[in-house]
């Protein structure tokens, strides 16, 4: 849908949507697959939070963030490109309507099991905090957004210093690091973000 309000599809309405009604039938099937097999887990009444379910909970936490994250940096470089007066074309537009639907799935499912992670945090502090699966995920995060953040001040910092030394500083230049900056934005945001959280959990 996006595609079609943004991007230049060819062919017809009839065309570009012929693959919905097949997508809608997988969606249908899995979300009932998933939902009765959700209920027989939550039969039983109450029950300890086990390992299990942590893992469930931090794989699609981490799914949904990683999907979220690579949607925001794309919709970054595209800002600064724009800012740099860079062309937009129809083309680049098919890439806009992908970041805003990575934005739109894993924006949801990101927070749906984050805060489910988080209140489990502010029902039971101490075992939540000092669970393996939480501190695997957290390290994880913070190690690869941190990484990905370094390497992407690297490539800043280089092509910044090519230009001056080359005397060609201006729209050209931030072109050119539209990709780091928008993938040191978004990593450094998520490392800051998950920095946070894992002082307060060593803290607890």
């Amino acid at each position: 849908v996006l595609q079609w309000f943004l991007a230049d599809p060819s062919g017809t309405a009839a065309t570009h949507f012929e693959v919905i009604p097949a997508a809608l039938a997988v969606v249908l099937v899995g979300g009932t697959d998933w939902m009765y097999h959700r209920f027989i887990l939550s039969g039983g009444g109450e029950r300890k939070r086990t390992e299990v379910e942590r893992v469930y909970d931090y794989l699609l936490a981490g799914a949904g963030r990683v999907v979220t994250g690579g949607g925001l940096a794309t919709l970054l470089t595209y800002a600064v490109w724009a800012l740099a007066g860079t062309e937009i074309t129809g083309s680049d537009n098919d890439v806009i309507a992908v970041a805003l639907t990575l934005l739109a799935v894993g924006g949801p499912l990101w927070g749906i099991y984050w805060t489910r992670s988080q209140r489990n945090r502010a029902l039971d502090a101490a075992e939540e905090a000092q669970s393996t699966t939480r501190r695997i995920y957290l390290f994880f995060i913070v190690g690869i957004s941190g990484l990905v953040a370094l390497v992407s001040l690297i490539g800043l910092v280089y092509v910044f210093v090519e230009n001056v030394l080359d005397g060609t500083v201006g729209a050209s230049t931030l072109d050119s690091m539209a990709v780091p900056i928008g993938l040191a934005v978004t990593a450094g945001a998520l490392a800051w973000y998950h920095v946070s959280v894992v002082r307060r959990d060593r803290a607890e």
